[in-house]
């Protein structure tokens, strides 16, 4: 791998995809929302019996991601996101979540490659003056 290659990796992703951390939390909050609006739908999930801590203790167990606002939101959604048009929101706000996430991280793909394009050249353009200098 080009040295530039590894000094653009060493400076991390932030570097180059600062919206990275944020767009996969909200792709993250998305699709805690989906998953339990199905898993009541689906009958996989019976709220009534849970009491508010067990049912945020179940969601933990069965792998709902970890998010900065913690999994509380879930249980503050409205009735209506249950209903046939509520879960095509949920999944529409999904896919919009996830689409922003595939074209800024592939933005942010493409800013990387052109900064390593650029180190390579800076260091060929530099080698072949050294060469030419000898």
């Amino acid at each position: 791998r080009p040295a530039a290659a590894m000094a653009v990796e060493e400076q991390g992703i932030e570097t180059v995809w600062p919206d990275g951390p944020k767009l996969k939390t909200a792709l993250a909050e998305r699709d805690n929302r989906m998953r339990f609006v199905q898993e009541v739908k689906e009958g996989k999930l019976l709220l009534h019996a849970h009491t508010q801590a067990s049912l945020l203790d179940h969601l933990k167990a069965q792998g709902y991601a970890a998010t900065p606002a913690g999994l509380s939101p879930l249980l503050d959604m409205p009735a209506s996101l249950f209903t046939s048009d509520g879960i095509a929101q949920v999944e529409a706000e999904r896919e919009r979540a996830n689409e922003e996430l595939c074209r800024s991280r592939g933005a942010a793909a493409e800013s990387a490659r052109r900064a390593v394009r650029a180190q390579v050249e800076a260091v060929e353009g530099r080698r072949q003056r050294l060469e030419a200098a000898v």
